[in-house]
Protein backbone atom coordinates (compact mmCIF):
# COMPACT_ATOMS: atom_id res chain seq x y z
CA UNK A 1 0.00 0.00 0.00
CA UNK A 2 2.86 2.38 0.80
CA UNK A 3 4.58 1.56 -2.50
CA UNK A 4 1.37 2.25 -4.42
CA UNK A 5 0.95 5.56 -2.60
CA UNK A 6 4.59 6.46 -3.25
CA UNK A 7 4.21 5.71 -6.96
CA UNK A 8 0.96 7.67 -7.15
CA UNK A 9 2.59 11.06 -6.50
CA UNK A 10 4.56 11.28 -9.80
CA UNK A 11 1.41 10.29 -11.66
CA UNK A 12 -0.69 12.91 -9.86
CA UNK A 13 1.68 15.67 -10.99
CA UNK A 14 0.78 15.03 -14.62
CA UNK A 15 -2.96 14.43 -14.18
CA UNK A 16 -5.81 16.80 -14.78
CA UNK A 17 -6.58 19.47 -12.23
CA UNK A 18 -9.98 17.97 -11.35
CA UNK A 19 -8.57 14.53 -10.66
CA UNK A 20 -5.81 16.00 -8.50
CA UNK A 21 -8.37 17.82 -6.33
CA UNK A 22 -10.53 14.68 -6.12
CA UNK A 23 -7.67 12.51 -4.86
CA UNK A 24 -6.37 15.08 -2.38
CA UNK A 25 -9.88 15.61 -1.02
CA UNK A 26 -10.54 11.89 -0.61
CA UNK A 27 -7.20 11.26 1.07
CA UNK A 28 -7.68 14.11 3.53
CA UNK A 29 -11.23 12.97 4.35
CA UNK A 30 -10.04 9.41 5.00
CA UNK A 31 -7.23 10.60 7.29
CA UNK A 32 -9.60 12.84 9.25
CA UNK A 33 -12.25 10.12 9.58
CA UNK A 34 -9.73 7.51 10.72
CA UNK A 35 -8.15 9.93 13.19
CA UNK A 36 -11.48 10.90 14.73
CA UNK A 37 -12.46 7.24 15.01
CA UNK A 38 -9.23 6.35 16.78
CA UNK A 39 -9.54 9.27 19.20
CA UNK A 40 -13.20 8.88 20.16
CA UNK A 41 -13.43 5.16 20.90
CA UNK A 42 -12.12 3.97 24.26
CA UNK A 43 -11.80 0.37 23.14
CA UNK A 44 -8.93 -1.17 21.25
CA UNK A 45 -9.57 -1.14 17.52
CA UNK A 46 -6.22 -2.79 16.81
CA UNK A 47 -4.55 -5.21 19.19
CA UNK A 48 -1.06 -4.03 18.19
CA UNK A 49 -1.50 -0.73 20.06
CA UNK A 50 -2.45 0.37 23.54
CA UNK A 51 -5.33 2.82 23.96
CA UNK A 52 -2.88 5.68 24.57
CA UNK A 53 -0.98 4.87 21.38
CA UNK A 54 -4.28 4.60 19.52
CA UNK A 55 -5.37 8.05 20.69
CA UNK A 56 -1.96 9.55 19.83
CA UNK A 57 -2.10 8.02 16.35
CA UNK A 58 -5.64 9.31 15.91
CA UNK A 59 -4.57 12.82 16.88
CA UNK A 60 -1.70 12.76 14.42
CA UNK A 61 -3.89 11.40 11.63
CA UNK A 62 -6.43 14.15 12.26
CA UNK A 63 -3.73 16.81 12.07
CA UNK A 64 -2.28 15.30 8.89
CA UNK A 65 -5.76 15.18 7.37
CA UNK A 66 -6.41 18.82 8.20
CA UNK A 67 -3.06 19.85 6.68
CA UNK A 68 -3.92 17.89 3.53
CA UNK A 69 -7.32 19.57 3.43
CA UNK A 70 -5.70 23.01 3.57
CA UNK A 71 -3.30 21.86 0.83
CA UNK A 72 -6.31 20.79 -1.23
CA UNK A 73 -7.90 24.21 -0.83
CA UNK A 74 -4.68 25.99 -1.79
CA UNK A 75 -4.23 23.73 -4.83
CA UNK A 76 -7.85 24.28 -5.83
CA UNK A 77 -7.69 28.07 -5.69
CA UNK A 78 -4.31 28.18 -7.45
CA UNK A 79 -5.72 25.96 -10.19
CA UNK A 80 -8.73 28.22 -10.62
CA UNK A 81 -6.40 31.14 -11.18
CA UNK A 82 -4.58 29.32 -13.99
CA UNK A 83 -7.71 28.31 -15.85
Amino acid sequence: MFVAGYLLFPVLRKTLFEIKILFLGMISAMFIATGITLVTYNLLLCSAFTIDQQKETGSLLTIIGLVLFVTTLITFFRGLGKQ
